[in-house]
């Protein structure tokens, strides 16, 4: 679908209870626009995780690579062997495909980020264009922190210490 009806369907999307569901974001880091890279910057291959929910469920959660390393080398191979959507667990419909995000390009506003899981690959395409979109929820994207099991330690030494000060 083009990204306005994209958006439009996240934003009306009921399901399983569920009302606040939305595009992924994509955040535009550096210089306006697309800071193309084969490695951590907001465009290109290898795009960085932390600006980029898209990214991060294709690079982080699914432990997929994009068709070039990150010093611009191709890999070799095919989409969807090698590289690009290979892990889809425990997804059943993700394409290999380009993915709307919620996210406007600034330097041209007829166009959005797009992420494209056929080749990893993270830019801007014009609005106009039909791709697929993926809703999420907020907290469903970035991992939970998890506690380091030293300060789980400290934690419940400093339980049984309050509960030894209660006791006197």
């Amino acid at each position: 679908m083009i990204w306005q009806n994209a958006v439009d369907w996240a934003d009306t999307l009921v399901y399983q209870g569920f009302s606040d569901w939305r595009l992924p974001s994509i955040t535009d880091t550096g210089a306006s626009g697309c800071d193309f890279s084969y490695n951590g910057t907001d465009c290109g291959y290898n795009s960085d995780t932390a600006g980029s929910e898209l990214a991060y469920m294709f690079f982080t959660n699914l432990g997929n690579l994009s068709a070039y390393d990150t010093s611009g080398n191709f890999r070799g191979g095919s989409s969807g062997v090698d590289w690009g959507v290979v892990n889809r667990s425990p997804f059943t419909n993700l394409q290999n495909f380009a993915y709307w995000s919620g996210s406007e390009y600034a330097p041209n506003t007829s166009g959005a980020w797009i992420f494209n899981t056929v080749s990893g690959e993270q830019d801007a395409d014009l609005k106009i264009f039909e791709f697929i979109a993926w809703a999420v929820r907020p907290g469903d994207v970035a991992a939970s922190p998890v506690p380091e099991p030293g300060s789980l330690v400290l934690l419940g030494l400093g339980l049984m210490a309050l509960r030894r000060v209660q006791r006197r």
